[in-house]
């Protein structure tokens, strides 16, 4: 994931929905996280072994896509498009 969508998923107070409230605390703190250290490593980020193993376990969940990842993020961009006159696509 580039680190620009990581810093728009942090600016945003992106709230994710996995379907599983542990699930989607944790992917809001990761992003946090990752938003804090762009750039670096997961091993960087997470310094801690039990973090490190939560991000990992968390990457691994078969309800964790791109999509359900991008999902909060294209809704908040769809909105913010419906409060302008134009919207310029590239």
């Amino acid at each position: 994931m580039s680190n620009t969508l990581i810093q728009n998923l942090s600016e945003h107070e992106t709230k994710f929905e996995f379907g599983n409230k542990r699930l989607s605390r944790r992917g809001e703190r990761m992003v946090k996280a990752l938003a804090k250290n762009s750039g670096k490593s997961l091993p960087q980020v997470f310094c801690k072994e039990s973090d490190l193993r939560g991000a990992y376990r968390f990457l691994g969940n078969s309800l964790i896509t791109p999509k359900s990842i991008l999902k909060p993020h294209s809704a908040e961009t769809v909105q913010r498009c419906k409060t302008q006159d134009v919207v310029l696509v590239i």
